[in-house]
């Protein structure tokens, strides 16, 4: 378990910019007294299907059952919490392909196996490697599945390697709790918070291991309306448009430049108004950026409202400011749970005077 550190973790200036709104996430989330609640009721059922597990009496029971369903019922409703449970409570599996290429480049085998992180300091060749396709077996689990690409190609390998996290992992010792703070959280955990964020929520991002957006929505110049007519459309036969089309609507917006750009006076006009364009903000939240969008540094708490809400509460020397301040991070936390609103947890709070002009108490009447 994570011991207590000196100098309280501030998600605003202790991680670099792309993991500071999972940062935020995950710091109201584990201080939300019905996140925590929830947490207990699935360690607890946990214990449950182990003890009845150990007493021979079958695997995934009643226990195992309901903890599945409530890992179902939060998920369409608050997709961090969701990953949050898998690991906090976790029955994990490693989802390990391997492929073998010819000198040629040419792909001659795939094989997959399915490990338990107690199977991991077993031999490689111990390991039960299956053809692609061949799924009968396969376990079934709770979560959270860790995929890892392995090849006799270095350049097809994974990065990363999470299952090391995994290594003399036992139920009864979790890797973390809800008193762990963010830096201390498994690499694999901070991971798919951060994928959640910048693949449905934010644009800005990037991947903290490929450095790009390659696996979520990234600006580019879409080819979906050449080469085709939509009087010829087959769905059999442009399956492949309709993908792209579903892409498109669920995560874009598409804007129609015209092609005749002849001068960089006009490209830098057709961007200013672009730019005009997507600070007018959009419809996708409600009313939430209809008028205007968000400053960055000021989403889920600025950092003069995480110090003074991380500091240690004193009588003394504080003003009205320092108490609202609090008052707005502890209504964050008590929205962080049961649902994710984004709308709600980015609305900026009444302490924030923006747009309104300061008029010295003489000239007021």
């Amino acid at each position: 378990m994570a011991e207590a550190t000196e100098h309280p973790f501030n998600p605003c200036c202790d991680v670099p910019v792309d993991e500071q709104i999972p940062a935020k996430i995950w710091e109201l989330l584990r201080r939300n007294v019905a996140f925590r609640k929830r947490v207990a009721q699935l360690r607890r059922l946990d214990e449950i299907e182990r003890s009845v597990h150990q007493q021979g009496k079958g695997y995934h029971g009643s226990a195992w059952e309901k903890s599945c369903a409530l890992l179902r019922k939060v998920k369409p409703v608050h997709p961090f919490a969701h990953v949050a449970f898998m690991w906090l409570v976790p029955e994990p599996l490693l989802n390990i392909c391997r492929l073998t290429y010819a000198r040629n480049g040419k792909l001659l085998r795939k094989q997959v196996c399915p490990l338990v992180p107690t199977q991991l300091d077993k031999p490689e060749g111990a390991w039960l490697w299956r053809s692609e396709g061949s799924h009968l077996g396969w376990p079934t689990v709770r979560g959270p599945e860790i995929h890892l690409l392995t090849s006799n190609k270095r350049k097809r390998c994974d990065r990363v390697i999470f299952r090391n996290e995994w290594r003399g992992w036992k139920p009864e010792a979790p890797l973390f709790d809800c008193d762990t703070p963010w830096p201390e959280t498994p690499a694999g955990f901070r991971h798919a918070f951060m994928f959640l964020w910048r693949s449905r929520y934010d644009s800005r991002p990037d991947n903290p291991i490929t450095r790009n957006r390659d696996d979520s929505p990234q600006p580019h110049e879409t080819g979906f309306f050449r080469g085709w007519n939509l009087s010829d459309f087959n769905v059999t036969r442009d399956l492949a448009k309709v993908l792209t089309f579903d892409d498109l609507a669920c995560n874009y917006r598409v804007f129609a430049v015209p092609r005749t750009i002849l001068t960089k006076g006009t490209a830098d006009a057709m961007g200013k108004w672009l730019a005009a364009e997507l600070k007018q903000g959009n419809e996708y939240y409600g009313r939430l950026l209809k008028r205007r969008l968000f400053n960055e540094r000021e989403l889920l708490g600025s950092g003069v409202e995480w110090r003074e809400f991380l500091q240690a509460s004193s009588a003394s020397e504080k003003n009205t400011h320092f108490y609202r301040r609090r008052r707005y991070l502890n209504s964050l936390i008590a929205k962080a749970y049961p649902c994710f609103d984004i709308a709600a947890l980015l609305a900026p709070p009444k302490h924030r005077a923006r747009g309104k002009q300061y008029v010295p108490k003489v000239r007021q009447k």
